[in-house]
């Protein structure tokens, strides 16, 4: 018997091995951490698929009442895909918010183990607050998850900032959560949902980092009519919208800006006031849509004697001073709660259109405009 077929599948093992060798090396070259991305494959959640189980590393001291409904999808993308020219050929993500000094962000990027997705992942668009953001915290930004939270701050794909647009819209990667770009003072002022880019375009192997002024805390569930239904302090406001037929509206796409007041802001009108306008749904309804306008105004964007147009036709004047910032003379308390559509302003005072006075309002001698 011919020993020739033998020896075709010895050279043929020899062939397919040295393939084999030679293109995991490649491999191996190419990506340094090859043998981590395959391990870490089915790990990696994409931008809708998140795992609630986590415990917050922030002490919130009190009940937490956020929640988001998630699925369980997974998946990875390539760690050096479609990146610009320019950025860095080691220096990965969480390398470079260490060598900016992030130091708090790189503390909680690895108690929550996102370093080992932004470590070579991507490309992505890290939104770094300073440590001097996460010290000043909002006291609600603890009622966020830690994890939801610091996955609200980055993006899939590389966004430079040249390249942004006002109004537009990134996917986090929390589930179903977009950051809202603005830009203000012709072109002086880029913001992340309301909180002031101060030093854009850091440069890293798989993405850019942009260093925040503040931490972005109002990471939302829904639309502007649907955060003011959920929030206690906005009862009365939430039945006047209502009864004003206005719902559908503020659960538009807007984008849009209210200015909402509080429980408190409505008890400082009279009671016959706020029991005419409750009853007077066109009346109402005038009154509501002089605290909207029809654009997004987060406070990074506002300056001293500004006027904004708002839906019921006039305006409102904004005023700064080291109190605060005021629309009329009423003061902005709780700025900056990012929304679906746009964003809400917590107010301490009802704002009236400049034809109205509270007399007028409970004697019916006003004529408010058909909308």
């Amino acid at each position: 018997m011919s020993k020739r077929p033998l020896c075709h599948l010895s050279t043929l093992g020899l062939v397919v091995g040295l393939i084999f060798f030679v293109t995991t090396g490649c491999c191996l070259i190419t990506f340094p951490n090859y043998n981590r991305l395959t391990l870490k494959l089915n790990a990696v959640p994409d931008a809708r698929g998140l795992s609630s189980n986590w415990l917050p590393y922030f002490n919130s001291g009190g009940k937490q009442d956020y929640s988001i409904f998630y699925d369980n999808k997974s998946g990875a993308t390539n760690p050096r895909r479609n990146l610009p020219t320019g950025f860095g050929k080691r220096t990965n993500l969480v390398e470079l918010a260490k060598k900016l000094n992030l130091t708090v962000l790189v503390d909680l990027l690895e108690k929550t183990k996102l370093d080992n997705t932004l470590d070579h992942e991507g490309p992505f668009t890290l939104f770094a607050p300073t440590n001097e953001a996460f010290a000043n915290r909002p006291s609600y930004c603890d009622n966020v998850p830690l994890k939801d939270l610091l996955k609200y701050h980055v993006t899939r794909k590389v966004h430079l900032s040249k390249d942004l647009k006002n109004n537009e819209l990134l996917w986090t990667l929390l589930s179903y959560r977009e950051l809202r770009m603005n830009i203000y003072k012709n072109g002086k002022v880029l913001t992340a949902s309301g909180r002031h880019i101060i030093k854009p375009d850091n440069m890293a192997s798989n993405g850019a980092l942009h260093i925040l002024k503040d931490v972005i805390c109002s990471v939302y569930i829904g639309s502007a009519v649907l955060e003011i239904n959920r929030c206690p302090a906005y009862s009365i406001l939430s039945k006047a919208v209502n009864v004003s037929g206005l719902y559908s509206i503020l659960d538009d796409f807007g984008p849009f800006t209210v200015f909402a007041p509080t429980d408190e802001a409505f008890n400082k009108l009279p009671p016959e006031t706020l029991n005419f306008l409750l009853k007077n749904a066109t009346a109402l309804r005038d009154v509501l849509l002089y605290h909207v306008v029809p654009e997004v105004w987060y406070i990074a964007g506002l300056e001293d004697g500004q006027l904004l147009k708002t839906s019921q036709g006039t305006k409102l004047k904004v005023t700064e001073s080291a109190q605060g910032v005021k629309v009329n003379d009423a003061m902005i308390g709780l700025p900056d709660a990012a929304v679906s559509n746009g964003v809400v302003h917590s107010i301490n005072s009802v704002l009236l259109p400049p034809s109205y006075s509270q007399e007028q309002v409970v004697f019916n001698k006003i004529r408010p405009k058909k909308i």
